[in-house]
């Protein structure tokens, strides 16, 4: 049953997931619910965490590092 809801909750939208947060940011803000700049602050906050997400899952990986490789001879060791 818990891997039911657990499936179900990830197949929301980024509107779903973050309208009841945008609501209580834009309350916060001093927005008054059923206003249309409630509305509007609610679109806008979703944009921006959608534009959030997109960023984060578009940026550039960091480059891998190559191992290190060592040799000893003569009692030397040198790395590259």
């Amino acid at each position: 049953m818990l891997l039911v809801v657990v499936a179900v909750a990830g197949c929301q939208t980024p509107e779903e997931r973050f309208t009841p947060q945008a609501a209580e940011a834009c309350a916060g803000y001093g927005f008054k619910p059923g206003t249309v700049e409630f509305s509007q602050c609610q679109m806008q906050y979703v944009e921006n965490k959608k534009a959030m997400l997109f960023n984060f899952a578009t940026r550039p990986q960091p480059a891998q590092r190559q191992p290190m490789r060592c040799s000893t001879m003569a009692g030397i060791t040198t790395c590259q």
